[in-house]
């Protein structure tokens, strides 16, 4: 009989657990453009998407039968379209030894979607980095970072304030894509306002090429490790969008001080209405450099 008594608070408490059902506050679905593409040759691949209920583990439905145009030029605009693939993706493959566009360009992307709505956005071509070469360094045992062979990549900001870019690593053929290896430039630095202009890549920038495990500690290189690094150049909107991306992914991490989860504003519009539309539209120089260690 005593051990009934023990165990009757068990049974009590298991009876009141109650199954809970969550309301994400989802309605209508809103367009999504992710378009970042480069000036150069290859397969270029704008992607129109639909947002979903936060609790959907599903992929985001793509939008099929679009009219997807990207034009180069104000006064007389050459106009690639991308070909519908059927799964959201539309693709135009620039040739070899062509260009997407150039330097200095202003481009704009129109997307004519099956709804009948018009969705734009308009950017520039920014000018690259300055690309020297990969080297390999020994480092001593330090905290956070164990002694051996680490990589860097030398690269040099243009002389003149605004120039922005994105750092994108490839080792032994497998992106560097977790977020905290995402590497973002802002004239030499991590960001806006220093006095870091016209000058090889900070420490930690050039630093940052280095893989890293899923706990986020940086590992060192092996004897066959083959690093490939491609650097984005970036509008200046591209660059705070993607920071501010960051930042909204990466607000678990601030436990006591996170800040409410809210869509990054990008530079798409509907062409009626003016309105914004989620996503952004991007068209970078591409500079890339590659070493085996």
């Amino acid at each position: 009989m005593r051990y009934l008594f023990l165990l009757l608070p068990l049974f009590l408490f298991a009876a009141c657990e109650d199954e809970v059902t969550i309301d994400p506050g989802f309605e209508t679905p809103q367009t999504v453009v992710d378009a970042w593409v480069t000036t150069e040759p290859g397969e270029q691949t704008i992607r129109l998407s639909q947002t979903q209920s936060f609790f959907t583990s599903a992929n985001p439905p793509g939008i099929v039968g679009a009219e997807v145009r990207v034009c180069v030029g104000e006064a007389l605009p050459v106009c690639y379209t991308f070909a519908d693939q059927g799964d959201g993706r539309y693709v135009y493959e620039v040739g070899f030894g062509e260009s997407l566009a150039q330097v200095g360009d202003k481009v704009a992307l129109i997307a004519e979607l099956p709804s009948g709505k018009t969705v734009m956005a308009l950017t520039q071509v920014y000018r690259p980095a300055i690309v020297d070469s990969i080297g390999f360094a020994f480092e001593e045992e330090q905290l956070g970072l164990d002694s051996g062979y680490y990589a860097q990549i030398y690269a040099v900001d243009p002389v003149g304030v605004g120039d922005f870019f994105m750092v994108r690593t490839t080792v032994n053929d497998t992106f560097s894509n977790r977020i905290n290896e995402l590497v973002l430039v802002a004239d030499a630095a991590f960001g806006p306002g220093t006095s870091s202009d016209g000058i090889p890549f900070i420490f930690p920038i050039r630093f940052a090429i280095n893989r890293s495990d899923s706990s986020g500690s940086i590992m060192s290189v092996i004897r066959g490790d083959t690093f490939s690094v491609d650097i984005w150049s970036l509008s200046p909107q591209a660059f705070f969008f993607l920071d501010d991306a960051r930042t909204q992914i990466t607000n678990g991490e601030s436990q006591l001080f996170s800040l409410p989860v809210s869509n990054v504003r990008g530079n798409v519009v509907d062409s009626q209405t003016g309105e914004g539309v989620l996503g952004f539209f991007n068209v970078a120089k591409v500079v890339s450099i590659g070493r085996k260690f």
